[in-house]
């Protein structure tokens, strides 16, 4: 597989932790009486908060590349044996951590469900909604891997034009009109939202990693395009939700350019990279614990310096070096334990 995939990895669960800060580190606050941070600092952050688009895209598009390459020439029975042991992966972990979040916000915010609603917020993926979405696309990527060796273009636009309705669906009116009433018994149950916003990139994952021989060079003709497009759609999107525009759309098309790019990264153009890579091997259970932290680590803040709360220059930097070094020190610290199966149980 490419060579700059582990540090993509990395990169995009930095976003996903920058994403989270920016945005409880800013809501929290104002819910605890302190004053919005001034307009042009505020535009910062919420530019910073919306690179978070990119995040879930690339998890995905990785995905889907090592899943496709972990099942080349195996048939079907060996690709389910292949799906259960990643399942494994997955599914004790997200487990476990959503288990703990919930422990969480029963006592920090009295937060409380019945038990069919915890069974659901396990279903839907709350808070962690990326990974019943990667769960379902496991279990049907043996079938998807064979449709895309030879239909991969049917498969993309099938996909593609599901994703859009369901956009459309989920968000009425937001492609400029609105679908009849009896449209959403169409949807995908549960997972409608999720769909919508990230249907496409797995697939997409898939189909580069058996036809990347033929898309490298179509995409090194598209290259700079590419990334301009990438760049005008990215400032629409935060210019969208800074309310100047009304562009919605750019936050779905932003990360398929981006993905589009992926392939034509190098590994030594990455600045630290190394780095990005080690970060990268933790991706998941960081993905599974920043949450907690973070809510954990403002709760504190609030109770021993409640005054940083008021200065969002000092407060988000703390917070994102918190909620990305606490868990990879965790993790570091349980691999070393000599029992190296619970490792795989807590954290994938």
């Amino acid at each position: 597989m490419n060579r700059q995939f582990p540090a993509l990895r990395g990169l995009a669960i930095i976003l996903v932790v920058l994403n989270h800060t920016t945005t409880l580190g800013t809501q929290y606050p104002q819910l605890w009486g302190y004053p919005p941070p001034p307009e042009w600092l505020n535009f910062i952050i919420l530019t910073l908060n919306q690179l978070g688009v990119f995040a879930v895209p690339i998890f995905l598009f990785l995905s889907g590349c090592f899943f496709a390459y972990a099942i080349q020439n195996k048939n079907m029975r060996q690709s389910y044996k292949t799906v259960g042991s990643g399942l494994k992966n997955i599914l004790w972990p997200y487990l476990f951590w959503s288990i703990i979040f919930y422990i969480e916000i029963f006592f920090l915010h009295k937060q409380t469900y019945t038990f069919l609603g915890y069974v659901k917020n396990l279903i839907v993926g709350y808070p962690l909604n990326f990974v019943p979405l990667l769960i379902v696309y496991y279990l049907v990527s043996p079938l998807l891997v064979r449709f895309c060796k030879r239909y991969a273009l049917i498969v993309i636009l099938i996909i593609g034009v599901y994703q859009l309705f369901l956009i459309n669906l989920v968000n009425p009116g937001v492609l400029g009109f609105t679908f009849p009433g009896w449209a959403r018994f169409l949807k995908f149950p549960i997972l409608s939202v999720t769909l919508s916003d990230w249907a496409i990139f797995f697939p997409l994952g898939i189909i580069y990693s058996i036809h990347m021989k033929s898309v490298i060079p179509y995409l090194r003709k598209f290259q700079w395009i590419l990334i301009g497009l990438t760049g005008v759609f990215f400032a629409l999107t935060v210019l969208n939700f800074a309310i100047f525009i009304y562009f919605p759309s750019a936050k779905w098309i932003a990360p398929i350019l981006f993905i589009a790019l992926i392939p034509l990264i190098k590994r030594e153009s990455i600045p630290i990279v190394r780095q990005f890579e080690k970060v990268g091997k933790r991706a998941y259970g960081l993905y599974l614990i920043n949450l907690t932290v973070m809510d954990l680590t403002l709760y504190a803040i609030r109770g021993l310096t409640p005054r940083m709360l008021g200065v969002p220059l000092i407060l988000l930097p703390v917070i994102f070096v918190i909620a990305l070094w606490a868990p990879l020190l965790l993790m570091n610290a349980m691999e070393r334990l000599p029992n190296h199966g619970v490792y795989r149980y807590v954290f994938g």
